[in-house]
């Protein structure tokens, strides 16, 4: 089973496998190799006390006799029809992709009535869900979930209208409500829907171990307000009626029968329950139940809600001070509800909790603070020291590569200038393949992951064999750069000899390969930008069989740490070798 996806995704995935592999009385393995080549989100299943079960962490180096792929819902069928015991299965599709086949089958439903969620637990203590139980446990409250990061990028993210009609819609019916705010864009939520003594804005302050945390907090309240696209709201909308809380979410019926590729899912909930969402009720049992606002509801309640929610904007105030210390509990008391703070003040936040887990010497929850941070001169210095490196690398950098960019994932070469950027480095990075670059000579953007979060440095893609048209680009980029690195094995991997001094390159390899190969050789020539002592080809290495096979089940992965530090090994050698030199 491929896993793949944030932590709603990565449990979805894993349960459907699971019920497969019980039903057919199979081995249920899982193919983690996204997660080991640097997609942008942690591994989360980790923290999950799940039934132990072996795992791949690249399937293109995993040797799999009888492999059958299950693509499609007829795939599925087949499978389960004709199930064998000879053949390897492998499911790497989303859920979506095999909606008409699984459900003509009961037993592989993952509804609320499955025993598994009822029995479901983290393997360690969750302060911040204790603490959020308490804060509510008088109260009615609606969890709003509201997603973005690469929602946006997507154009997946709800009309705010919905938003502002569902808060309404809940408060005509049920008088005295506390909403719960849950987003990965926090500062947009606040200053979207303003402050409120009854609305709560929640963070765990904790990275994606809170994240994970927080997905339980919204199935602790007895209502959702849910993003339509977004498998973590309706998760918790699951997992809240497998404990019997009573309740329901509310989505958003407008252009429910556009299809979102990946997104949208082969009913159409528009048709089949259209008599039901006009009536206003609670349809899709197996989903927790869940009540659709259609366009009327929406054009109706979003005009109530300044009439029945009385908001003021976010000014934003300060609760912290640099240098002020806080205790775990005094920042899971805080997370239950940041209002107003600033993001500055939220930063503070973030430092504490990790110099807290500096206190006890926790590596994997450190790194998960991290994460959080933004790159700044603060974040930097605690980066260095957290991956040990004694000194800054105080000369621009240029790191050249053709390898392919992928913006779903950090790795290779992209992935070694992420990290010294964040440890302070001054880092531009030429990325030489020419695909996807529209016929353009060269393209300059910050690179960002798929959340939109900054990575604190610039990437050129260029068109090496327009050197001319490339000029200015060059001379006003990488004219300050003091080191030139260069990966060996994708760029200069055919160059047989190399006279500086002559300034003469023999290269091996077919006619392309010359012609990229010297056509980069001779950018850094050309422009005055390469001498002797500043350029420097390195090779990026390969991870040895030997480390890779200690990795063999999940209870080997107790925490995303072990993930980053598998991925991160070779760049961080290679930074070291640097910063020696240097």
């Amino acid at each position: 089973m491929k896993i793949m996806g944030g932590f709603a995704s990565q449990f979805t995935k894993y349960m459907l496998g699971y019920l497969i592999a019980q039903w057919k009385h199979a081995e249920l393995i899982l193919d983690l190799s996204d997660y080991f080549n640097g997609y942008f989100r942690p591994f989360s299943l980790c923290y999950m006390d799940l039934p132990n079960c072996r795992v791949i962490t690249d399937i293109n180096k995993t040797r799999i006799n009888n492999m059958v792929l299950v693509r499609n819902s007829n795939d599925m069928r087949t499978m389960l029809e004709k199930f064998s015991d000879n053949k390897n299965y492998y499911l790497d599709r989303e859920e979506d992709d095999y909606s008409e086949a699984l459900a003509q089958y009961q037993c592989l439903r993952m509804g609320p009535e499955i025993s598994f969620f009822k029995k479901l637990k983290f393997k360690y203590t969750t302060d911040f869900l204790d603490t959020f139980k308490e804060k509510i446990k008088d109260k009615q409250t609606v969890a709003v979930h509201v997603r973005r990061g690469d929602f946006l990028k997507l154009g997946w993210q709800d009309d705010t209208d919905f938003y502002f009609a569902a808060i309404a819609w809940l408060c005509e019916r049920y008088p005295g409500l506390h909403f719960y705010f849950f987003s990965n864009d926090l500062s947009w939520v606040r200053n979207t829907f303003g402050l409120n003594k009854r609305f709560h804005y929640v963070s765990s302050i904790n990275g994606n171990w809170g994240d994970a945390q927080e997905l339980f907090c919204m199935s602790e309240c007895k209502f959702r307000i849910l993003s339509r696209f977004s498998g973590y709201g309706r998760l918790a909308n699951v997992l809240s009626a497998a404990k019997e809380n009573g309740g329901y979410a509310l989505m958003d019926a407008v252009d429910i029968n556009g299809n979102i590729e990946g997104q949208g899912g082969a009913e159409c909930v528009g048709r089949k329950y259209a008599k039901e969402i006009n009536a206003e009720m609670v349809v899709k049992d197996e989903d927790g139940g869940i009540v659709f606002l259609n366009k009327d509801l929406i054009d109706k309640y979003k005009k109530k809600y300044n009439i029945v929610v009385d908001t003021k904007k976010n000014h934003g105030e300060s609760i912290i001070t640099y240098g002020q210390r806080l205790t775990q509990q005094e920042l899971n008391n805080i997370g239950t509800d940041i209002g107003n703070i600033t993001e500055e003040n939220y930063k503070l936040l973030l430092i504490n909790r990790y110099l807290n887990y500096v206190d006890i010497g926790d590596r994997a929850r450190q790194r998960e603070c991290l994460e959080k941070m933004p790159i700044d001169d603060d974040s930097k210095r605690l980066w260095m020291n957290w991956y040990g490196l004694k000194k800054e690398l105080n000369i621009p950098v240029c790191i050249c590569s053709a390898e392919r960019l992928n913006r779903w994932k950090v790795n290779g070469w992209f992935q070694t200038a992420s990290v010294l950027a964040k440890c302070g480095a001054e880092v531009i990075y030429v990325n030489l393949n020419c695909r996807n670059m529209e016929g353009k000579d060269s393209v300059i953007f910050e690179a960002c992951d798929m959340d939109g979060k900054e990575l604190s440095f610039q990437v050129i893609q260029l068109d090496v064999s327009k050197l001319e048209a490339n000029k200015t680009v060059i001379n006003d980029k990488l004219s300050r750069i003091g080191l030139v690195i260069v990966d060996s094995n994708l760029c200069l991997r055919y160059i047989k000899k190399t006279d500086i001094k002559n300034k003469k390159i023999v290269l091996m390899g077919d006619k392309k390969e010359d012609r990229i190969l010297g056509s980069l050789y001779n950018l850094f020539y050309k422009f005055q930008i390469l001498d002797e002592k500043k350029f420097k080809r390195y090779q990026s290495g390969k991870l040895i069989a030997s480390e890779q096979d200690k990795i063999q089940f999940i209870e080997d992965i107790n925490m995303p740490l072990i993930v980053y530090e598998y991925i991160e090994k070779n760049g961080l050698k290679l930074i070291e070798k640097i910063m020696g030199e240097e």
